[in-house]
């Protein structure tokens, strides 16, 4: 059988560039810069973290932008507001090239605060399981182990954040903290040996195609360009320092990128087995059920599945798959009945019964996440899944 194969398109991607430096080098204000360019379109700004410069920065002669607030009802980013906002800008960006309008931009300041909520949501998992509840109840100041499970879906959802920002058809500006930082090997510290320390995952810098460093007393270096012409060859060509620096000339000048003969980077996805990728309307959905807190969360989340299926955004092998994570769920949550008693309760006494606290008994996490993939058997939950997974909930929320 031959090759299936086709010829490469030689177009430039839209640019995604990670602007990185020292606290007080002028990320912010540059990423402000650029929205006051008449070759950009609407420009969005997200903040995390202890960034607190865009209401101030919009008096930036020219600065344009608007900033993002979380859709959620507390009005906080999590994970899950985080990968909606990046979906509709996506979409807003497809929208915009479709009708030849001017790109939009996307801001993330600062994106090392991702990698830190990620960072403690591994480690809430990790303080989660039942070695480690036990561990802490006796020393609530015990040393708590983040194994490589944890880390390994926190590193999943980070990617899967970046391809949302690798592929758009817009410009998308990520501002990140680098700083000198002591250089350790083996985990202990090398005595008068320093490296720079980029924050984020640690294959951030690797998957960026534009990386520019900026610090508070030179120009800016242009560390990696990803591009035929102009470009930059690792290992080849020094860093190079550019005097009189804005956003506007590296993209449309150095980088060459011409929105009007552009195309989105195609990542094609690479699944273990027969795992098939959900669609972004089931990803999100899937990621309010891993976030929901109560059965009420829950609730909210199943109500969104037929609406997504009547108006096909989501298969209906993604609503089974969807059903299944609701009922391997549901007894995680802490107002979850469990044969008439409160949970935590009948947990406990289920515990005790089993005879689950003798040495050696082997350790559980019941509130990790749990990943249903299609090649799973979702129709071994009871059903009908969704009559069942609604009942559930209505008894649970009444």
């Amino acid at each position: 059988m031959a090759l299936i194969t086709r010829p490469p398109t030689g177009l430039v991607p839209p640019p995604v560039v990670l602007l990185e430096g020292e606290t007080g080098s002028g990320r912010s204000w540059t990423a402000a810069l650029l929205s006051a360019s008449d070759r950009v379109g609407r420009t969005y700004w997200i903040e995390l973290g202890d960034e607190t410069t865009a209401d101030q920065y919009g008096k930036i002669p020219g600065a344009r932008y608007e900033i993002v607030v979380p859709d959620n009802r507390d009005k906080v980013w999590d994970y899950a507001a985080l990968y909606r906002a990046a979906r509709d800008f996506k979409e807003e960006a497809a929208r915009a090239a479709a009708a030849r309008e001017k790109p939009p931009v996307l801001v993330v300041d600062q994106s090392g605060a991702i990698w830190d909520m990620l960072s403690e949501w591994a480690d809430n998992r990790a303080r989660s399981t039942r070695a480690n509840r036990a561990k802490l109840a006796e020393n609530p100041n015990a040393e708590i182990e983040i194994t490589s499970n944890f880390w390994n879906d926190a590193t999943a959802r980070w990617r899967k954040l970046m391809t949302q920002f690798l592929t758009t058809e817009g410009i998308v500006i990520l501002l990140s903290r680098g700083e000198e930082v002591t250089a350790f090997k083996d985990g202990k510290p090398v005595s008068g040996k320093t490296t720079w320390k980029v924050a984020g995952q640690k294959s951030f810098t690797s998957a960026m195609p534009i990386w520019v460093r900026m610090t508070r007393d030179g120009n800016p270096k242009l560390i990696k360009l990803r591009a035929v012409e102009n470009g930059v060859r690792p290992g080849v060509d020094p860093e190079r320092g550019l005097p009189g620096f804005t956003l506007e000339k590296l993209i449309f000048e150095r980088y060459g990128w011409e929105p009007t003969a552009s195309g989105a980077r195609e990542i094609v996805p690479m699944v273990a087995g027969s795992d098939a990728p959900l669609s972004d309307a089931a990803a999100v959905i899937e990621l309010a059920i891993e976030a929901a807190e109560s059965t009420a969360q829950l609730r909210q989340a199943y109500d969104k599945i037929g609406p997504a299926l009547e108006d096909g955004q989501i298969t209906e092998a993604e609503q089974r798959i969807l059903f299944a994570l609701i009922n391997q769920r549901k007894p995680q949550m802490p107002d979850a009945p469990a044969n008439g008693r409160p949970a935590e309760v009948a947990q406990a006494m289920d515990q005790h019964r089993r005879g689950v606290h003798r040495e050696g008994a082997a350790d559980e996490n019941p509130h990790a996440p749990v990943h249903v993939r299609p090649h799973e058997d979702v129709n071994a939950v009871p059903g009908p899944q969704g009559e069942q997974a609604a009942a559930e909930l209505d008894r649970a929320a009444a």
